[in-house]
């Protein structure tokens, strides 16, 4: 080993670990991403369209029979999920698929209420969906061209719509109490509001909740 080389192999450790640790973080995020796409928490915590059993803990083959997934993936991202720390796992058993998981209550603002200050549901997708446009972008370096809004898909707009909802639901009152002209116009009744390009409408649909009489476009 050279002299350099043993006084750089501290640095070049620490981003080799960083790079692991970051990935392993990454491939978490995309099972989360999985989780919400196919409905896997809500699933676990309340049960999907009346089934008999009614949601709650359950082992992987109930679980996957509420999901409508193959058991074995069903166990598969259980255990995956409880090592994250996302679930928890009851004790092990002889037969694996016999293990209880159960969604914390502490994590379901965060999974699954999408009103919550601490939603984060839509955001796993949206990481998902900016790898899916890595190689538009990588011709946009070479080019000096860009990548349309519309190509990152419906994950990006969603993802957005997601965080920001909980924004406006909870804050749109204050942010209106700050401008009391504006809150006065609104709520005199017959103003007209036009919604363009502001992405799924959340912030829209909100006031229109908060001023009936005004008309939003």
């Amino acid at each position: 080993m050279t002299e350099q080389t043993a006084a750089t192999e501290p640095a070049t450790s620490q981003l080799a670990e960083r790079m692991i640790t970051d990935t392993i973080a990454a491939m978490e995020t995309l099972n989360v991403a999985l989780g919400v796409s196919l409905g896997l928490y809500r699933a676990l915590a309340e049960g999907v369209g009346g089934r008999a059993d009614g949601g709650g803990p359950a082992d992987a083959r109930r679980f996957a029979e509420r999901a409508g997934i193959h058991p074995r993936y069903a166990r598969e991202w259980l255990e995956q999920q409880a090592v994250a720390g996302i679930l928890e796992a009851g004790d092990g058993d002889a037969d694996p698929y016999s293990r209880i998981f159960t969604l914390p209550e502490a994590h379901r603002a965060v999974l699954l209420d999408a009103d919550s200050p601490w939603y984060l549901g839509t955001l796993p997708g949206f990481l998902a969906s900016i790898a899916g446009v890595l190689p538009q972008v990588a011709a946009a370096f070479r080019t000096g061209g860009g990548v349309a809004y519309e190509a990152y898909g419906e994950l990006t707009r969603h993802g957005i719509a997601g965080m920001n909802r909980p924004m406006y639901r909870g804050q749109l009152a204050d942010w209106l109490a700050a401008l009391p002209d504006i809150r006065q116009v609104l709520a005199a009744g017959g103003a007209r509001v036009l919604d363009l390009g502001c992405g799924t409408g959340v912030s829209s649909i909100a006031l229109a909740e908060m001023f009936p009489s005004v008309r939003v476009h």
